[in-house]
C-alpha cells in the first residue's frame, strides 16, 4: 500500500485486501460476513475518496504496518488496541477487546 501512495486506486485495493484478511483470519464467523460490508464500501468511489491523499494513504500503511507487528510479536492487547485506533472504534464507543473477549468465551 504504501508504494502506491501516489496511485489511489491501487492503495485503495491493497486497503481493501488488508481489511478482508484481518477479517478472514480472525476466526469469527459474524466478521467474516461482515467483510461483504466492507468490500461494497470500498466500491463507493464517493466514500473512498477522503482516503486517497498520499499522506493519508501513507498514514493508513503505517497503521497497517503496526497492526501486522504487533500480531507477529503475538501481542494480542497490542494488535487490539491498534486495531481499534485504526478504524476508530474508541470514538464510536465500540471495543474490538469485548468482541474478542465474548468471541474466546464460547470456544
Amino acid at each position: 500500500m504504501l508504494e502506491s501512495a501516489d496511485n489511489p486506486r491501487q492503495a485503495d485495493t491493497w486497503d481493501r485486501e488488508f481489511h478482508i484478511l484481518m477479517f478472514n483470519a480472525c476466526g469469527n464467523e459474524v466478521l467474516k460476513a461482515f467483510s461483504t460490508v466492507i468490500t461494497t464500501l470500498f466500491q463507493n468511489e464517493e466514500y473512498r475518496k477522503k482516503y486517497w491523499h498520499p499522506k493519508t494513504i501513507r498514514q493508513l500503511a503505517k497503521e497497517h504496518s503496526s497492526i501486522l507487528e504487533a500480531i507477529k510479536q503475538g501481542d494480542c492487547d497490542l494488535s487490539i488496541t491498534r486495531l481499534e485506533n485504526h478504524l476508530g472504534f474508541k470514538k464510536m464507543g465500540i471495543f474490538a477487546k469485548d468482541a474478542y473477549l465474548v468471541q474466546t468465551m464460547d470456544r
